[in-house]
């Protein structure tokens, strides 16, 4: 019950002085929800132009290339590589 009162008081206090407590959250598009980790230049290229015409009214304002995704490759040496690095010592 007091978080409720509480929660009322604050909208209230915001509601008159205007206050605006956080705007919208960011939103982008991930090439790993896609493609997962096998993405390429020309499906980028491609999403992206559909992205800015269709998706970037909406508020999209980024595309994120992620190569590895979750499952990430191990070069040789132990270390995390993209595919054209995992054969790299």
């Amino acid at each position: 019950m007091f978080v409720h009162a509480l929660l009322l008081a604050l909208l209230a206090c915001c509601a008159t002085h205007n206050t605006v407590l956080a705007g919208p959250a960011p939103r982008g598009w991930n090439s790993y929800d896609g493609y997962g980790g096998a993405v390429n230049e020309t499906q980028l290229l491609i999403t992206a132009d559909y992205v800015a015409k269709y998706l970037k009214p909406f508020g999209y304002t980024s595309l994120t290339l992620d190569e590895v995704g979750l499952a990430p490759i191990r070069a040789k040496s132990g270390r995390i590589a993209s595919r054209a690095q995992s054969t790299a010592a």
